[in-house]
Formats: structure tokens, C-alpha cells, sequence
């Protein structure tokens, strides 16, 4: 997601005739800063377009899940899923607080904020003690965000995870989440693999990922057709 906008400036947060245009099938937000679009979603005005409203907020929310499953590792407790809904709980309700301490940072330093919250949730779940993730894979690769390569790879995170909605099994959808990022199927001495996060051996991960990516490639087929 753009923090500059380079490929046009973002609508006033109180102009819903220009924010209504740019939500129009929902694909165009990516060329805008993540703090106009929080700004514009915590304007009142914008609330009465209950359908732009809620496209925005459906965006937000989305690079959110995208963004934290990135920072967030899989051996955490419940896969990371859990903390990964903490943190997109805690946001989501800071933005709809425009007056709070975050509600109003996250306006201003969207990333910076994310980054420090999902940071402050890491630290207090490892003082718990039912925690039982090996410390060294607590936490993930931390993305970067440099403009035109950042929009374009959040834009493809965003496409994959619409086209994962047809996979009906969630561990299925993870353990493909997990291929994507590089992780391997197969164990192997010292190495993290998606059998050993998802307690499943090296066979049932190779075909969870085998079938994921044939109903995805089926669906893009159709898309492709239409």
C-alpha cells in the first residue's frame, strides 16, 4: 500500500463523491496512503455512504489480515490466528475511536502504528505461559514498504486471498499461505516446514498445497473465460 500516493493524490477524507468513485469495485484503494483512507473512513460524512463506507473499511481490514499473517508466525498458539485477530481487533476499534491515542496516530502513521502493536502483542504473548513456539521463528520477515513495490505486492496478497475464498478448509488455506512465503512442504534437520508448523506429515502437506493450487488455478480458468 502506498505511502505516498505516486500515482495520484487521495480524495479529501470529507469528499464522498471522490471517495465513491475510488471505491468503485474496490481494486483502485491501492494507489492511496493507508492514513487517507483511515481519515476518510473516520469521517462523518462519509459514514452516511454506507456503501463506500464500508468498502473502505473492507479494504482496510483485509490489508490488515494481510499485512499481520506476514509479521505474525505460525507457531504461535492456534497458528498465530489468535493473535493475529487480537491485533486486527485492537486496530479496527482504534479507527473507529478517531479521538483515541492510536485512532488518531493510525491517521498519521499507519505502518508505524501496526508495527508497534503488533510488536506490543508478540511481547505479551510470550509471557504466556501456555506459549509453545520455539523463540527463534516468534516472529516472521518484516515486510517492506517502498512505494510502487510495496502497492503492487499488497495488491497481489489481496488477489490471492480473494481467490483462497474458494478453498473451503482453513488449515488448507494457511498451509498454502505458508508455501507462498517460501516455507517448504517437507521437513528437514533445524528448518521450520509447513508438516512441522501444521502437525501433519510431509505427505498431507505436499497434497493440502497440490489441491489448493489446483482449485485456484481452476478458478482463475473461469474468471478467465468470462
Amino acid at each position: 500500500m502506498n505511502k505516498k500516493g505516486d500515482q495520484g493524490e487521495a480524495p479529501p477524507p470529507d469528499s464522498v463523491d471522490g471517495w465513491r468513485a475510488a471505491a468503485v469495485g474496490g481494486s483502485g484503494l491501492g494507489v492511496f496512503r493507508m492514513e487517507d483512507i483511515v481519515r476518510a473512513v473516520q469521517d462523518p460524512r462519509l459514514k452516511a455512504d454506507r456503501q463506500t463506507y464500508n468498502v473502505l473499511m473492507g479494504h482496510i481490514s483485509r490489508v490488515l489480515f494481510v499485512e499481520l499473517r506476514k509479521r505474525v508466525s505460525t507457531g504461535w498458539k492456534n497458528r498465530g490466528q489468535d493473535l493475529i485477530d487480537d491485533i486486527h481487533d485492537t486496530l479496527i476499534n482504534a479507527i473507529l475511536r478517531p479521538s483515541s491515542a492510536d485512532g488518531i496516530e493510525l491517521g498519521r502513521r499507519f505502518w508505524s502504528v501496526l508495527k508497534s502493536r503488533t510488536i506490543d502483542a508478540i511481547r505479551a504473548e510470550e509471557n504466556n505461559q501456555d506459549r509453545y513456539i520455539p523463540s527463534e521463528i516468534a516472529f516472521t520477515v518484516e515486510p517492506s514498504h517502498d512505494g510502487v513495490a510495496e502497492r503492487d505486492q499488497v495488491e497481489a496478497d489481496l488477489a490471492i486471498e480473494r481467490l483462497l475464498e474458494c478453498v473451503p478448509d482453513s488449515r488448507k488455506r494457511l498451509a498454502y499461505r505458508l508455501h507462498l512465503k517460501g516455507i517448504p512442504a517437507k521437513s528437514s534437520k533445524g528448518t521450520i516446514s509447513i508438516s512441522r508448523a501444521m502437525g501433519v506429515s510431509d505427505k498431507t502437506a505436499r497434497q493440502w498445497i497440490d489441491e489448493v493450487d489446483a482449485l485456484i488455478k481452476e478458478k482463475i480458468g473461469d474468471r478467465n473465460d468470462q
